[in-house]
């Protein structure tokens, strides 16, 4: 809304407002950089094809200016992190490599799926067509779905798709994408009232009572969709980061067998539901950041995600540990607990001073 101001009336607030909305996004997640291409190469377009309401100098303009103020103030709220743990911290994603050309091409279309089925979860399979084919009528030109002459589509297209080919962007969760849903949602939507008035011109009633329909319709599918999550509890058993449904039962257990100086190692995504177990039943988080000589090591594996303790301890302790020339490690492994669906094993290490 506030790019389209931009488009039509480009001003010193419409420039302010932008600004700090792209601002916020950038200090919240910095993916927000797909977002602000996209938004860019559409505006450029337009400017390119003379859709804006002020002349294309006034535009480029204002987008200039909110493009400076944008950078200005992420790096004034980012200063304090920068200066603290260094840059390397805000720039440097070491879960987020390219991927090999040959499994990008095998998997593209697998997580292209994934991001469907994530967009249209607990949703019956003929709205979730439905939307996919108003999606496409909307860039229809006969039906004028959009007062737009650039789609807002191409701003993404031309800019996230080359940037995903070139970093060959697989290793990620489909939950990276899902600030596009609105955006395919309000398209879709167009396209189904322009569908909707294309039929109204062969049955006049239908135009009369398309409103009506619309409202109705929108409100029945919503409490479908909504109510179907709720028996269904797909978000709680979702496969996303942060899914850990054993860890009340793991930590009760480690409650039991910790001691100071004791380590527990969990693989990334079990993290943070540990940390919040451990701070609401008391128990020191040193016991997921230090481990002090002498004392024992804990792995924690969760079977309902396939986790392999062996797999964990390898990336998340001994690599991560360990430095150059250090001697080799062997390992002894007993396993302490079956907490549900997690195991937990007690890891002897012994370095070959050899």
């Amino acid at each position: 809304m506030l790019a389209d101001r931009i488009r039509r009336k480009p001003d010193l607030t419409g420039s302010a407002l932008f600004a700090i909305a792209l601002t916020l996004g950038f200090f919240t997640l910095p993916t927000m950089m797909f977002v602000f291409g996209a938004i860019w190469v559409w505006l450029v377009l337009s400017i390119v094809v003379g859709d804006v309401g002020g002349s294309k100098r006034q535009v480029l303009s204002a987008m200039i200016w909110s493009a400076v103020a944008t950078a200005l103030l992420t790096t004034l709220l980012y200063l304090p992190v920068a200066m603290g743990s260094g840059l390397g911290t805000i720039v440097n994603n070491r879960y987020v490599q390219p991927a090999p050309w040959s499994e990008f091409v095998i998997d593209t279309p697998i997580k292209m799926l994934e991001m469907w089925q994530n967009w249209h979860r607990d949703m019956p399979a003929v709205v979730a067509w439905l939307l996919l084919g108003g999606f496409v009528v909307a860039h229809l030109p006969a039906l004028k779905a959009s007062r737009y002459r650039v789609p807002l589509i191409w701003g993404v297209i031309l800019w996230i798709a080359p940037i995903v080919v070139v970093r060959r962007l697989i290793y990620v969760s489909p939950r990276i994408w899902l600030y596009l849903l609105p955006l395919y949602l309000l398209i879709a939507s167009a396209g189904l009232v322009a569908a909707t008035r294309w039929a109204g011109r062969f049955a006049a009633p239908l135009t009369d009572k398309a409103t009506l329909v619309s409202a109705v319709g929108s409100l029945a599918i919503c409490l479908w969709v909504g109510t179907n999550i709720l028996r269904s509890q797909s978000v709680y058993f979702s496969p996303d980061t942060g899914r850990f449904h054993s860890c009340p039962a793991v930590v009760a257990a480690l409650m039991q067998e910790l001691e100071p100086g004791d380590r527990v190692v969990v693989s990334k995504s079990a993290m943070v539901p540990m940390w919040y177990y451990f701070s609401i039943r008391g128990v020191s988080l040193e016991h997921l950041i230090h481990h002090a000589p002498g004392g024992r090591l804990f792995v924690v594996a969760d079977g309902d995600k396939g986790e392999d303790w062996r797999r964990i301890l390898d990336h998340r302790f001994l690599k991560a540990e360990s430095q150059p020339g250090d001697p080799q490690t062997t390992y002894h492994v007993r396993q302490v607990r079956q907490c549900e669906q997690a195991t937990i094993h007690e890891i002897q290490l012994e370095r070959d001073a050899r």
